[in-house]
């Protein structure tokens, strides 16, 4: 256990931020830091967040424009270096997860010294108020726990950060139907019920103070195929270290070892870097950090055994004589 506990603070040690030099716009941290500095002087949420988005010239229509109230409130009560702890540690929460998932030692070392690097690379002062970057470091959690119950929890918070988690919680969905796993099919059901109603009365809140000649995003639909997924992975993530044919080359692996590992793990992966590929613009390149910092972990299922830690068998009845 200490040599493990050694292995992922050295692991987060070298994939501090320096190492993927993730180039974090000044103005993007600015508004964050901005709205929640008003929320933790008293102001409303929605007010702050639609007034400075607007002075700042960022569009405020559709309402997702406008980022969920969640980050904004942890980051007012916490500030910034609570920010950074509560990141930490939820990266370690995913260790334990992981740990208990993957049944051969060398494999699990490896896919955690991944993790960790991956995560280290994603957390510094500047990107803890980016929600893309939680959504990112809780679906990395939910996707290690096996008790679908806790799961479903994490997911559901990573869908108040950013509402991209939506589609992992499809894709639980998809899995448990295809298991004919009904009962966790049917939460997974009211769970996604939530977090669409939860949108819906965010969208309510951001409509109150909009007004018709505000600003409009200019739309996200680019196909921008693999090369714009490459491109995002190598600006903000681990990736960046590497040539662009050597991410390309790891991309696939990392696919290609989910999808050894499980079902649901290749849909919310796959599925991810296809809407990264069909519908987002170059400057939408932060949104690869949902899929971080468990995407390079898949290398470690390309060989040999792969799939999920099975479960602990019954002990044996005791024979009668």
């Amino acid at each position: 256990m200490l040599r493990l506990c050694l292995l992922i603070l050295a692991a987060l040690a070298l994939g501090s931020p320096a190492l993927a030099s993730p180039p974090v716009p000044q103005k993007d941290i600015d508004l964050y830091r901005g709205i929640a500095r008003q929320v933790q002087a008293g102001d409303s949420y929605y007010a702050a967040a639609v007034s400075t988005q607007r002075a700042s010239g960022y569009p405020v229509r559709p309402f997702y424009t406008v980022r969920q109230p969640t980050l904004s409130y942890v980051a007012a009560t916490l500030g910034e270096r609570g920010l950074i702890a509560l990141a930490y540690g939820t990266v370690m929460l995913g260790v334990l997860g992981w740990m208990r998932a993957i049944a051969d030692r060398r494999r699990r070392l490896t896919m955690i010294a991944l993790y960790a690097v991956a995560s280290g690379a994603m957390i510094s002062a500047a990107t803890v108020y980016f929600t893309e970057v939680w959504c990112g470091l809780l679906t990395a959690v939910a996707l290690g726990w096996r008790d679908w119950r806790i799961r479903l929890a994490l997911v559901l918070a990573a869908c108040l950060m950013r509402e991209f988690a939506i589609l992992l919680l499809l894709c639980l969905l998809a899995e448990a139907t295809l298991r004919r796993r009904w009962i966790e099919a049917s939460a997974t059901a009211v769970v996604i019920a939530v977090a669409a109603v939860l949108l819906f009365l965010h969208a309510t809140q951001v409509w109150k103070y909009t007004l018709p000649t505000d600003p409009v995003s200019q739309g996200w639909f680019r196909l921008r195929g693999p090369q714009g997924l490459v491109s995002d992975l190598r600006a903000v993530t681990v990736f960046g270290i590497l040539p662009m044919a050597a991410i390309y080359a790891a991309v696939a692996g990392a696919l290609l070892g989910w999808a050894r590992y499980s079902l649901v793990h290749l849909l919310w992966f796959g599925g991810f870097c296809l809407m990264v590929m069909i519908a987002s613009r170059p400057d939408n390149y932060y949104w690869v950090q949902v899929m971080m910092p468990l995407l390079p972990a898949g290398l470690a299922f390309i060989l040999g055994a792969s799939g999920p830690r099975p479960p602990q068998a019954a002990p044996a009845a005791p024979l009668t004589p």
